[in-house]
């Protein structure tokens, strides 16, 4: 009796969990239903009772699938294995879904008695498993392409980073997994203290935003601005992801502004003039001077009308009238008003006034002031006494003089104070004295005496010379004595507005950079998106059901795997037998609520997993029986949610990733519609992301790429799954730009194309830079033609065409006769115009097939392809010819250019291009030895002329020797002063049958045969003889500049050479410096800076001669331990018409002064390129504007003894 109760207590236990579980249960036999729980019924929908008997075909969508299982589960199902699989399944309406299956047989000894199916819908747990697996792949893409630096941590130990964040730092990635980031960190200290504030920052705020300097791999220090935030808030223990962008260069342009915006601050506030700006007459700002000049205390003119400073309204609109009618018929208002100090007290100001902003007048007006009653006092008393005039005159703050003829005849001590005279010593002279140059002084004679000027008065403001050289700006009044404007004795009045001039511009300047910064700020955009999923509840996995004292009663197979028990051992045991004790404290009080408010219950928790491990899982429990009935219980499934908390861990990181990037980032559907868009996107497109959600990303189409370029970008999509390359695209505002794009498709497990991501930046600047700089590699930058490096590359595939079509080519070496004499007589500038005429007319000779360039000099070099016999080649060069000398060259003056052509014939004259451009120079040498102005063909005869050259070295060898040498002298000028601060010496080679020989036609021999090491020697120890005998005599030369050969540099007897010249001729190492070219420096770059450190050792200075045609390392540069920098005359010649000439030199200019370098300018041959530089603030000069290069006699003669 008590067995029969007992076995049916079992089967109402097993009842309540078949009919409470939340799992649905089928039972088949015979391939039909005989039994399965509510849950089932409800799952396929069908009606209660309704489901038993039904065939199993009911359970899928075709016959086809149904017999597909069958086949295989047979199999498996007859050994007894436990079958686990997912398939698609239909409703008994005919929708499908997505089904997990567990079927085992009920008893494998007899198959007959059917299998149970444990069936569950999981169409929305699979379709979140694949989107989230589709996103890690999205983020994953993003991850490793973003351009900003991206790391995640644990500790402070670099779990995983991106390819930008190893770029920064110098290392490939793989280097940097595991490592601390005290790696990269300068000190312990700056580690520790970094650290403690952004984990401070990130721990009260969430998140840590601030620039940090590291240090790159190779010791480069760099600042960037980092970001970082944790990965999961609720568990630090996940880590944290850091953003790191290189903000070196950004932060150096910052302070560059600071350091510019403190100098006009301090300008401002310490001007000696009163400086106001003014809106609407209203004043916005003005400086302490102003506010002391009127009387009032610091702040209190602020926001006052103009009106406050004039004696009456009447005043104050006459004086407005009059300013704002000059102001906008001229652009400018200079005069002289009166005005009220704040006691009442009348006061003259002079007043200079102007728009801030000539393209804005709203922006208002800038006026300076200066308290000009003392000096309108002294003129007034001139008048009104004669004795009252000489004390004001002798006592006056401003210059007073009496000239007739221009000719001083008396003035006062403030007059020679002004000009820099001592007392005294202005009386008599002439006023051309106080006028850098005679041109400047007959221009003002012509503004104050000429036919055009204002009869017997002038008031206005002369730019003067004070005595030392310096310019100055002077306010000048001046008017006849007499009652006529015949009469020649003036009076004048001088006042210095020097400060005045330079406060002016300084403040206007300020001014408009402090707005265009403001302008150029961005607001910062933020968005979120949430990446997170809800899961479905009701997981399948381990069940058991339990007693109300907590008993397990039974359970399934995969709850024993989990426990690791044998059923025996868990039928009967609590909770606490089963799993550790604080885990089975919460399991309890858990399933005490549920007793408690009974129904269902789901909760999160962990669970002992029989390996050992921890796992996370859902517990879906629900009670059954009724209240108080014994026979009641729970029933509880566990579902195992480890990988997808991982999965969520990594999701949040990629959605900080994803939003945080520097790189536009764009998501679409497989039609191209956009899904979503980054912040970045929004900063280089202009658009928004409401703007184009839905949209095809072809809105940002130019039009500037042909269609090919999209069908090949598909078509490549299609066959490998990724493109990257560059596509010109539009912003917003209609302004073109050019993007690097890298797009990947995201395919789900069936390979299918669900998504495209783009990433893309904006690679504008870059672009223009690289074509620029590869225009400039390749091209002449003179005539725009190919260079020797293009020539080269165009002659080798030529030939490789040649070869292969068997087709002839010719190459034309062509040299200009006579040129040097064209540069020698009428300058550089004539000699580059007509350069570039040849160039245009040899352009138009050619085919397009045909290749014309220069090699340099007035060397030109002709490829020309598909020739046929040698007589054409004849043709060609002969219209050369004739286009050079029957149309003459007019460059301000006509003349007639000629050229010698030598020409070389492929396969005939060599099989290369440096065989045949160097017997086509070969043949070139013959025609100009032929009498020039014709053309010859290369013959191996013509080897002979180089035999000439061979006894130009030779004749060189014996030029010392035989003093055939001389050193000549190119005084150096400080722009400033004008004086003389020293001489370059140059070689001359003087031949007693061919006369004085120019360097330009032996120093390359030189310098091919090493004569130009003991030439430099000669030339150095001759200029430093005379230089100390000119020393020892008293006098002031200055320092002796001379230049080091490239090739003495290399040999590395610099040292020696300058030790063994101060010794020999006993000159201070104060008067001696050196001048290297930068190709010299650069091409023994690793081993300059010692030889450089021994020569400064020495007391030498150090220039760095021809600055700007290599290609300098301003890292090693800024090293090197120079003094001067001189500027090449490529750069000068230029000056100041070409706009990027001048803006190289001011680049030179402000990189040598940020280095505390001296820069000196050669080759200014004009006025205006002089003004240029001194304006530029360039120190010193040299050229044939102040002086050619000179004996020793003449140099002393004009610079020594004047």
């Amino acid at each position: 009796m008590q067995e029969s109760d007992s076995l049916e207590q079992q089967l109402l236990e097993f009842k309540a969990i078949l009919d409470h579980s939340g799992i649905a249960v089928v039972c088949m036999r015979d391939r039909r239903v005989y039994r399965c729980n509510p849950r089932a019924e409800e799952l396929f929908g069908w009606a209660a009772g309704s489901l038993v008997g039904q065939p199993d075909l009911v359970f899928y969508p075709t016959t086809t699938a149904c017999e597909a299982l069958r086949r295989k589960v047979r199999a498996q199902l007859r050994v007894g294995q436990i079958v686990d699989l997912e398939t698609e399944m239909a409703h008994r309406d005919g929708a499908t879904f997505i089904a997990h299956l567990i079927a085992r047989a009920i008893d494998p000894s007899a198959p007959r008695q059917g299998t149970v199916w444990i069936v569950r819908d999981i169409t929305q747990e699979v379709q979140v498993r694949e989107a989230n697996a589709r996103l890690l792949r999205e983020q994953h893409l993003i991850f490793e392409n973003a351009e900003t630096g991206i790391v995640i941590l644990r500790d402070r130990v670099i779990q995983r980073c991106n390819r930008r964040f190893a770029e920064i730092l110098g290392y490939a990635p793989a280097e940097l997994i595991g490592r601390s980031t005290r790696t990269y960190y300068p000190s312990e200290s700056a580690w520790l203290e970094t650290g403690r504030r952004a984990y401070a920052a990130i721990a009260e705020d969430g998140i840590y935003r601030g620039d940090t300097m590291f240090l790159r791999r190779d010791g480069t220090p760099i600042w960037t601005h980092i970001t970082g935030s944790m990965i999961n808030p609720d568990n630090p223990d996940d880590g944290y992801v850091w953003l790191y962008e290189d903000v070196t260069e950004k932060r150096q342009a910052s302070r560059a502004m600071d350091a510019l915006l403190r100098e006009q601050t301090l300008i401002f506030e310490r001007a000696p003039i009163g400086i106001a700006f003014l809106r609407n007459r209203v004043i916005h700002r003005c400086n302490p001077s102003l506010e002391a000049m009127f009387g009032y205390l610091p702040g209190r003119l602020i926001g006052q009308s103009s009106r406050v400073c004039f004696a009456s309204e009447a005043e104050w609109h006459d004086a407005s009238e009059r300013a704002h009618t000059a102001i906008n018929a001229a652009g400018k208002f200079v005069g002289e008003l009166p005005y009220r100090r704040a006691d009442g007290t009348p006061i003259w100001c002079q007043i200079t006034a102007s728009l801030l902003d000539p393209e804005n007048p709203d922006e208002g007006h800038i006026w300076l002031f200066q308290d000009v009653t003392a000096r309108r006092a002294a003129e007034e008393a001139l008048v009104e006494s004669l004795w009252e005039q000489q004390l004001i005159f002798d006592n006056a703050m401003i210059g007073i003089s009496y000239q007739r003829e221009r000719r001083i005849l008396r003035c006062n001590r403030r007059c020679e104070e002004i000009f820099g005279y001592p007392a005294g010593s202005l009386r008599e002279h002439s006023t051309r004295v106080l006028f850098s140059s005679d041109e400047a002084w007959e221009e003002v004679g012509r503004l104050v005496y000429g036919s055009g000027a204002t009869t017997g008065t002038f008031d206005g403001e002369i730019l003067y010379c004070r005595r030392d050289g310096t310019p100055i700006w002077v306010h000048a009044i001046g008017r006849t004595l007499g009652e006529h404007q015949d009469d020649d004795t003036w009076i004048w009045t001088f006042e210095d507005v020097t400060a005045q001039h330079a406060a002016e511009q300084a403040l206007r300047q300020s001014h408009l950079e402090l707005e265009q910064r403001v302008a150029e700020r961005t607001r910062e955009l933020s968005h979120q998106l949430d990446f997170m999923r809800q899961l479905i509840e009701a997981i399948p996995g381990p069940v058991y059901y339990q007693n109300r004292e907590g008993r397990y009663l039974g359970c399934n197979q995969a709850f024993l795997e989990m426990v690791g028990k044998p059923r025996n051992a868990v039928v009967g045991a609590t909770v606490y037998d089963l799993a550790p004790r604080d885990l089975a404290e919460r399991y309890r009080s858990a399933d005490d609520d549920l007793f408690q408010h009974r129904g269902s219950q789901v909760y999160e928790s962990r669970v002992q997993h029989a390996d050992g491990s921890y796992r996370d899982v859902v517990f879906h429990k629900a009670t059954y029986g009724r209240r108080g009935d014994p026979g009641g219980g729970l029933v509880g499934v566990m579902l195992d949610i480890t990988d997808r908390k991982r999965m969520e861990a990594r999701l949040q990181q990629a959605a900080t990733v994803f939003d945080s990037s520097a790189e536009g980032i764009t998501i679409t559907a497989p039609d191209g519609g956009i899904i979503a868009v980054n912040r970045a996107f929004t900063d280089i497109t202009g658009y928004s992301e409401e703007e184009v959600i839905g949209r095809n990303p072809r809105i940002l189409q130019s039009g500037r790429q042909d269609r090919g370029v999209y069908i090949e970008m598909w078509r490549t999509l299609g066959n490998c799954g990724r493109w990257q390359g560059e596509l010109w695209n539009r912003r917003k505002d209609g302004q073109t730009f050019l993007q690097s794009l890298t797009i990947s498709a995201v395919k789900d497990r069936g390979g299918h194309v669900t998504h495209y991501v783009g990433v893309f930046s904006d690679i504008t600047e870059l672009r223009d830079a690289h074509d620029q700089l590869d225009h400039q590699a390749h091209h002449d930058p003179l005539t725009g033609l190919p260079n020797r490096l293009l020539l080269g590359d165009r002659l080798h595939k030529a030939i490789q065409r040649a070869h292969r079509d068997e087709t002839g080519l010719a190459v034309l070496f062509i040299d200009l006769d006579r040129f040097k004499n064209i540069n020698d007589t009428l300058g550089h500038q004539v000699g580059d115009r007509v350069l570039c005429e040849v160039a245009g007319r040899l352009g138009k000779l050619m085919r397009e097939s045909d290749t014309v360039g220069r090699l340099g000099g007035d060397e030109f070099l002709i490829v020309i392809e598909d020739i046929g016999a040698a007589i054409a080649v004849s043709h060609i060069a002969e219209k050369i010819l004739d286009v050079l000398e029957n149309a003459p060259v007019t460059v301000g003056q006509e003349f007639f250019v000629g050229a010698s052509i030598g020409i070389s014939i492929y396969p005939e004259d060599g099989g290369d291009a440096e065989t045949l451009m160097k017997n086509a120079d070969v043949a070139m040498y013959r025609a100009k030895e032929r009498g020039r102005n014709t053309y010859e063909f290369f013959t191996k005869e013509l080897t002979q002329s180089s035999l000439a050259r061979l006894q130009m070295e030779t004749n060189l060898r014996h030029a010392i020797d035989r003093a055939e040498l001389r050193v000549y002298l190119q005084p150096q000028f400080c722009l400033a002063s004008g004086r003389v601060v020293g001489a370059e010496a140059l070689v001359r080679w003087l031949r007693p049958e061919q006369g004085l020989v120019l360097p330009g036609e032996f120093i390359k021999v030189a310098e091919e045969s090493g004569l130009i090491v003991p030439i430099g020697a000669w030339v150095q120890h001759a200029a430093a003889c005379q230089w100390a005998a000119w020393v020892a005599a008293g006098l002031d030369p200055g320092v002796l500049s001379v230049n080091v050969s490239g090739v003495e540099f290399a040999r590395g007897r610099i040292q020696e050479t300058a030790r063994q010249t101060l010794e020999a001729s006993r000159l201070s190492a104060q008067f001696l410096e050196l001048e290297i070219t930068e190709s010299a420096i650069m091409s023994h770059a690793e081993d300059s800076t010692q030889v450089l450190d021994n020569l400064r050792a020495m007391g030498l200075s150090l220039v760095i001669d021809d600055f700007g045609t290599g290609y300098s390392s301003l890292a090693y540069l800024k090293r090197l331990p120079l003094n001067k920098l001189k500027v090449d005359q490529s750069f000068v010649r230029g000056l100041p018409g070409d706009t990027e000439d001048c803006a190289i030199v001011r680049a030179v200019i402000a990189l040598a002064h940020s280095l505390q370098l001296t820069v000196i300018a050669e080759g200014v041959e004009t006025e205006a390129q002089r003004e240029f530089l001194a304006r530029e603030g360039c120190d010193e000069m040299q050229g044939y504007l102040r002086g050619r290069p000179m004996p020793f006699e003449e140099y002393a003669m004009r610079f020594l003894h004047a």
